[in-house]
Protein backbone atom coordinates (compact mmCIF):
# COMPACT_ATOMS: atom_id res chain seq x y z
CA UNK A 1 0.00 0.00 0.00
CA UNK A 2 2.83 2.39 0.88
CA UNK A 3 4.56 1.76 -2.48
CA UNK A 4 1.34 2.65 -4.28
CA UNK A 5 1.10 5.93 -2.33
CA UNK A 6 4.70 6.78 -3.23
CA UNK A 7 4.02 6.04 -6.92
CA UNK A 8 0.83 8.11 -6.85
CA UNK A 9 2.62 11.00 -5.18
CA UNK A 10 5.37 10.83 -7.81
CA UNK A 11 2.83 10.77 -10.65
CA UNK A 12 1.06 13.78 -9.16
CA UNK A 13 4.36 15.64 -8.85
CA UNK A 14 5.20 15.03 -12.53
CA UNK A 15 1.69 15.97 -13.67
CA UNK A 16 1.86 19.16 -11.59
CA UNK A 17 5.30 20.00 -12.97
CA UNK A 18 4.01 19.58 -16.53
CA UNK A 19 1.05 21.87 -15.84
CA UNK A 20 3.07 24.53 -14.04
CA UNK A 21 5.64 24.38 -16.83
CA UNK A 22 3.01 24.82 -19.55
CA UNK A 23 0.57 27.19 -17.89
CA UNK A 24 2.50 28.87 -15.09
CA UNK A 25 1.38 29.25 -11.51
CA UNK A 26 -1.63 31.43 -12.28
CA UNK A 27 -2.88 29.27 -15.14
CA UNK A 28 -2.71 25.97 -13.25
CA UNK A 29 -5.49 24.66 -11.02
CA UNK A 30 -5.86 21.57 -8.86
CA UNK A 31 -8.58 20.45 -11.25
CA UNK A 32 -6.22 20.71 -14.22
CA UNK A 33 -3.52 18.78 -12.33
CA UNK A 34 -5.93 16.04 -11.18
CA UNK A 35 -7.11 15.58 -14.78
CA UNK A 36 -3.51 15.37 -16.02
CA UNK A 37 -2.65 12.86 -13.27
CA UNK A 38 -5.85 10.88 -13.97
CA UNK A 39 -6.93 11.20 -10.33
CA UNK A 40 -9.96 12.61 -8.58
CA UNK A 41 -9.46 15.97 -6.92
CA UNK A 42 -10.01 14.22 -3.57
CA UNK A 43 -7.21 11.75 -4.26
CA UNK A 44 -4.96 14.62 -5.32
CA UNK A 45 -5.66 16.70 -2.21
CA UNK A 46 -4.99 13.66 -0.03
CA UNK A 47 -1.34 13.93 -1.11
CA UNK A 48 -1.17 17.71 -1.65
CA UNK A 49 -3.95 19.69 0.05
CA UNK A 50 -3.37 22.95 -1.86
CA UNK A 51 -1.92 24.29 -5.07
CA UNK A 52 0.75 26.02 -2.99
CA UNK A 53 1.75 22.70 -1.41
CA UNK A 54 2.10 21.20 -4.89
CA UNK A 55 4.05 24.19 -6.17
CA UNK A 56 6.37 23.95 -3.16
CA UNK A 57 6.96 20.25 -3.84
CA UNK A 58 7.67 20.87 -7.53
CA UNK A 59 10.05 23.73 -6.74
CA UNK A 60 11.96 21.73 -4.16
CA UNK A 61 12.15 18.67 -6.44
CA UNK A 62 13.51 20.78 -9.31
CA UNK A 63 15.93 22.47 -6.92
CA UNK A 64 17.11 19.13 -5.54
CA UNK A 65 17.68 17.73 -9.04
CA UNK A 66 19.65 20.85 -9.94
CA UNK A 67 21.64 20.80 -6.71
CA UNK A 68 22.79 17.24 -7.36
CA UNK A 69 24.15 18.26 -10.76
CA UNK A 70 25.82 21.39 -9.39
CA UNK A 71 27.41 19.43 -6.54
CA UNK A 72 28.73 16.87 -9.01
CA UNK A 73 30.30 19.61 -11.13
CA UNK A 74 31.91 21.45 -8.23
CA UNK A 75 33.35 18.22 -6.82
CA UNK A 76 35.34 17.87 -10.04
CA UNK A 77 37.06 21.21 -9.20
CA UNK A 78 37.44 22.37 -12.80
CA UNK A 79 39.48 25.47 -13.63
CA UNK A 80 37.21 28.40 -12.64
CA UNK A 81 36.25 29.67 -16.11
CA UNK A 82 35.69 26.12 -17.33
CA UNK A 83 33.53 25.63 -14.25
CA UNK A 84 31.34 28.64 -15.14
CA UNK A 85 30.97 27.33 -18.69
CA UNK A 86 30.19 23.79 -17.51
CA UNK A 87 27.67 25.09 -15.00
CA UNK A 88 25.73 27.03 -17.63
CA UNK A 89 25.84 24.03 -19.97
CA UNK A 90 24.55 21.73 -17.24
CA UNK A 91 21.72 24.12 -16.37
CA UNK A 92 20.82 24.45 -20.05
CA UNK A 93 20.70 20.65 -20.34
CA UNK A 94 18.52 20.34 -17.25
CA UNK A 95 16.09 22.98 -18.51
CA UNK A 96 15.96 21.26 -21.87
CA UNK A 97 15.33 17.76 -20.54
CA UNK A 98 13.70 17.90 -17.10
CA UNK A 99 10.15 19.17 -16.69
CA UNK A 100 10.48 19.55 -12.92
CA UNK A 101 13.53 21.77 -13.38
CA UNK A 102 11.74 23.92 -15.99
CA UNK A 103 8.68 24.15 -13.74
CA UNK A 104 10.83 25.07 -10.73
CA UNK A 105 12.53 27.81 -12.75
CA UNK A 106 9.18 29.20 -13.90
CA UNK A 107 7.62 28.99 -10.44
CA UNK A 108 10.65 30.76 -8.96
CA UNK A 109 9.85 33.70 -11.22
CA UNK A 110 6.07 33.69 -11.04
CA UNK A 111 4.89 32.72 -7.57
CA UNK A 112 3.86 35.79 -5.65
CA UNK A 113 5.69 36.30 -2.38
CA UNK A 114 7.88 33.21 -2.73
CA UNK A 115 11.67 33.16 -2.92
CA UNK A 116 13.44 32.11 -6.11
CA UNK A 117 14.06 28.59 -4.79
CA UNK A 118 15.50 27.14 -7.99
CA UNK A 119 18.21 29.79 -8.27
CA UNK A 120 19.51 28.97 -4.79
CA UNK A 121 20.71 25.63 -6.16
CA UNK A 122 23.21 27.21 -8.54
CA UNK A 123 23.75 30.92 -7.87
CA UNK A 124 26.17 30.39 -4.94
CA UNK A 125 28.36 28.03 -6.99
CA UNK A 126 28.32 30.45 -9.90
CA UNK A 127 29.39 33.30 -7.63
CA UNK A 128 32.26 31.28 -6.15
CA UNK A 129 33.52 30.20 -9.58
CA UNK A 130 33.31 33.71 -11.00
CA UNK A 131 35.17 35.12 -8.01
CA UNK A 132 37.96 32.59 -8.63
CA UNK A 133 38.12 33.60 -12.31
CA UNK A 134 38.58 37.25 -11.40
CA UNK A 135 40.93 36.62 -8.48
CA UNK A 136 38.38 36.92 -5.72
CA UNK A 137 35.77 39.45 -4.73
CA UNK A 138 36.90 42.99 -5.34
CA UNK A 139 35.50 46.39 -4.44
CA UNK A 140 34.71 46.99 -8.11
CA UNK A 141 32.84 43.68 -8.32
CA UNK A 142 34.95 42.26 -11.15
CA UNK A 143 33.08 38.92 -10.98
CA UNK A 144 29.76 40.71 -11.54
CA UNK A 145 29.79 40.81 -15.35
CA UNK A 146 30.71 37.12 -15.59
CA UNK A 147 27.91 36.19 -13.16
CA UNK A 148 25.49 38.40 -15.10
CA UNK A 149 26.50 36.77 -18.40
CA UNK A 150 25.95 33.27 -17.03
CA UNK A 151 22.59 34.22 -15.48
CA UNK A 152 21.43 35.81 -18.73
CA UNK A 153 22.44 32.73 -20.70
CA UNK A 154 20.45 30.49 -18.33
CA UNK A 155 17.43 32.80 -18.44
CA UNK A 156 17.72 32.93 -22.22
CA UNK A 157 17.63 29.14 -22.43
CA UNK A 158 14.36 29.04 -20.49
CA UNK A 159 12.81 31.77 -22.66
CA UNK A 160 14.05 30.10 -25.84
CA UNK A 161 12.52 26.77 -24.82
CA UNK A 162 9.18 28.46 -24.06
CA UNK A 163 9.18 30.31 -27.40
CA UNK A 164 10.16 27.16 -29.30
CA UNK A 165 7.34 25.29 -27.56
CA UNK A 166 4.81 27.70 -29.03
CA UNK A 167 6.16 27.02 -32.51
CA UNK A 168 6.89 23.29 -32.32
CA UNK A 169 4.45 21.99 -29.73
CA UNK A 170 5.69 20.74 -26.40
CA UNK A 171 8.10 22.45 -24.07
CA UNK A 172 11.65 21.34 -24.47
CA UNK A 173 10.92 20.30 -28.05
CA UNK A 174 13.72 22.44 -29.46
CA UNK A 175 16.77 20.17 -29.47
CA UNK A 176 20.25 21.53 -29.25
CA UNK A 177 19.94 24.41 -26.79
CA UNK A 178 22.84 23.07 -24.75
CA UNK A 179 24.96 22.84 -27.91
CA UNK A 180 24.01 26.43 -28.82
CA UNK A 181 25.17 27.67 -25.41
CA UNK A 182 28.44 25.78 -25.89
CA UNK A 183 28.91 27.53 -29.25
CA UNK A 184 28.23 30.93 -27.65
CA UNK A 185 30.89 30.28 -25.01
CA UNK A 186 33.33 29.05 -27.65
CA UNK A 187 32.80 32.19 -29.73
CA UNK A 188 33.15 34.42 -26.68
CA UNK A 189 36.31 32.73 -25.38
CA UNK A 190 37.87 32.66 -28.85
CA UNK A 191 37.11 36.37 -29.19
CA UNK A 192 38.80 37.03 -25.85
CA UNK A 193 41.89 35.18 -27.06
CA UNK A 194 41.95 37.34 -30.20
CA UNK A 195 41.91 40.50 -28.09
CA UNK A 196 45.07 39.51 -26.22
Amino acid sequence: MQNRAVRTRGAVLVAAAEQFDRHGYGGTSLSRISTAADLSTGALTFHFPTKDALADAVQWHGRHTTQLVVDGLTELRPPPLRGVVDLTLALAGLLERDVTVRAAARLSRERPGCPAVWCTAWNPALGRLAARVTGGPSPAGAAGPLVALARHLVAGVEVHLRCAAGQEGGLGASPGVQAEIEQIWSLLLHGMDLLK
